[in-house]
């Protein structure tokens, strides 16, 4: 089984690892490795698990590129406490696995040879 993380994320307040959206964050992402099986990220990819109090999606779409070309088996991430849950697409199971300053649950993996699995409050949903 093979992990790969990165703590960086598109720039937020003055937090650490900020970087600007683009060629910075895109440069980061080109280091995830083909075969990764499990990735972690602090920051979602743009569209899933992304929605904050704020209008819009605050994930990266530079980060979605790469991950749907590297294809993990799972991708897990947090930074957005607003949208934890579990989402499928393709081969590539996403987690936002933040408990949302400790009012929500853990979300329990189960990753297997074969699948991955999940729980979660609230239940997985496909893209």
């Amino acid at each position: 089984m093979r992990f790969w993380g990165s703590p960086w994320q598109p720039e937020f307040n003055e937090w650490a690892f900020n970087l600007p959206r683009g060629r910075p964050l895109a440069e980061k992402w080109a280091m995830i490795p083909e075969g990764v099986d499990v990735l972690v990220t602090h920051c979602p990819p743009l569209g899933i698990g992304d929605a904050g109090a704020l209008p819009g999606r605050h994930g990266c779409a530079d980060l979605l590129e790469r991950v749907r070309r590297v294809r993990p088996r799972l991708h897990l991430f947090g930074h957005i406490h607003h949208d934890g849950g579990l989402w499928r697409d393709g081969g590539t199971t996403f987690a936002n696995v933040t408990t949302w300053e400790c009012e929500r649950g853990p979300t329990v993996i189960r990753l297997e040879a074969a699948s991955v699995t999940g729980e979660v409050v609230p239940p997985a949903r496909s893209l």
